[in-house]
Formats: C-alpha cells, sequence, structure tokens
C-alpha cells in the first residue's frame, strides 16, 4: 500500500508540473543561469562564493545551478526536471511529517502538497530554485526536531 501511495504522489506532482519542462528560459534566468559566465568555468564554484555577481548573495542556489551548468548546459529541461524532483521530494518529506504527527492518511498531505498550485513557479521558473532547494532542508529539520 506505501508503494502505491508514493507512486500516486509521484505521479500527481509529475503530472501537474511536467508540461513546464519544455520551456525555454524565462524573466531574469538570463541574469542568474545562461548569462553568468561563472557557470561555465571550472573556477567559477569559487567566484560564486568569493565574488559573486549581480545584487542578490545566494551562493547554495548559485552553487547548484553551477553543478547543473555542468550536467545540463544550455537546456533548460534539466534545470526544471531538477526542479520538479526537489519539489517532489519535499512532497515525500510532508507526508512523514504528517505521518509522524499521527494523520492517519498522512500521504494526502503528501499528495496535496505535490499538486498545490501554489509551487508553480518554484517548479517552473529556473531562476526559483532557491524555494525547491530550501523546502528538502526546511523540512529535514522539521524532521530532525520531531526526533
Amino acid at each position: 500500500m506505501i508503494w502505491l501511495q508514493a507512486a500516486l504522489i509521484a505521479a500527481a506532482g509529475w503530472w501537474a508540473y511536467s508540461s513546464a519542462l519544455g520551456g525555454g528560459w524565462l524573466w531574469d534566468d538570463d541574469q542568474y543561469v545562461t548569462g553568468n559566465s561563472l557557470l561555465r568555468s571550472p573556477a567559477g564554484l569559487g567566484g560564486i562564493w568569493l565574488s559573486p555577481p549581480g545584487v542578490n548573495y545566494f551562493p547554495v542556489t548559485a552553487s547548484a545551478d553551477w553543478i547543473q551548468w555542468q550536467l545540463w548546459g544550455n537546456h533548460p529541461s534539466g534545470f526544471r526536471m531538477t526542479n520538479l524532483v526537489l519539489h517532489l521530494l519535499a512532497a515525500f518529506l510532508v507526508w512523514r511529517i504528517a505521518g509522524r504527527l499521527g494523520a492517519r492518511q498522512g500521504w494526502l498531505a503528501g499528495l496535496i502538497f505535490a499538486v498545490n498550485p501554489i509551487a508553480v513557479e518554484s517548479v517552473a521558473w529556473i531562476s526559483e530554485l532557491k524555494n525547491v532547494l530550501s523546502e528538502p532542508l526546511v523540512l529535514l529539520s522539521f524532521c530532525a526536531f520531531l526526533d
């Protein structure tokens, strides 16, 4: 039964957000990803932490973008796939937390979280990686608190 619930959460999340995978670069993706020369350089990872470009300083997010650029290059679908996978991981963690808090049907909380339209921007907009990157970390912290 647990595998069926997990499959349902994953399938529903995939169904809700997979249409974004084929999109192109949006709004400030050029500033943070395609126009960021630090992402293309092997030494760029150090530059991200020591001399960041632009107004916003998000070194963890920029480091994740650097790793993704090494994997996906100039293909936005890989970046969006990362966002989707991180969001689904967060949905599974919501399920775990709901169960730990005593909800009999905790998997429904994970399912609702997975398909909630509030996350569309975070999954579909590559520059919003910081949101889906922080979700699992916050939820893992909450799991540790419950332990």
